[in-house]
């Protein structure tokens, strides 16, 4: 399959566009028996503290695009739950307040992300090997040409 560049633009804006929702409706749908319910939003902190490690939150909210007056009512949540911990950097600069996600957090980002896994590879099976290679090569190609 051949496509102009217009035409491949005008696709990859559509998907742009439409692919968040749906991942979004396939999150929420794989999340439906879980006891602890977290919102995208909450799930993208804890996904980002994981990978970060223990963060300022001016830090975290450069990491995940997004402003502190809209990063922290989310981050008050988790620490309620006792998913994420605020502490004082004793070493450092004891004024200095960091957030970090706790052990239920990591255990709670584990199972979501095993549960939305099993319910994309249920979607998925319905190619055959060739499509999901041909997938992931566009993916990764998609992933070194924005440098994500």
């Amino acid at each position: 399959m051949c496509m102009d560049m217009d035409k491949l633009s005008e696709y990859l804006f559509d998907l742009y566009i439409q692919l968040p929702r749906r991942f979004k409706r396939l999150f929420y749908a794989s999340m439906q028996d879980q006891e602890l319910q977290l919102g995208l939003s909450e799930l993208k902190i804890l996904n980002e503290l994981d990978k970060i490690g223990p963060c300022k939150m001016s830090d975290l909210s450069d990491a995940l695009v997004v402003t502190m007056g809209g990063l922290t009512p989310h981050v008050d949540k988790l620490v309620e739950k006792g998913l994420v911990r605020r502490f004082r950097d004793e070493e450092r600069d004891r004024r200095l307040v960091l957030v970090e996600i706790t052990d239920q957090g990591q255990r709670l980002l584990k199972e979501t992300k095993e549960q939305f896994l099993r319910t994309l590879e249920h979607h998925l099976e319905k190619f055959t090997n060739e499509e999901k290679a041909d997938i992931a090569k566009a993916v990764e190609t998609l992933r070194r040409t924005f440098e994500f």
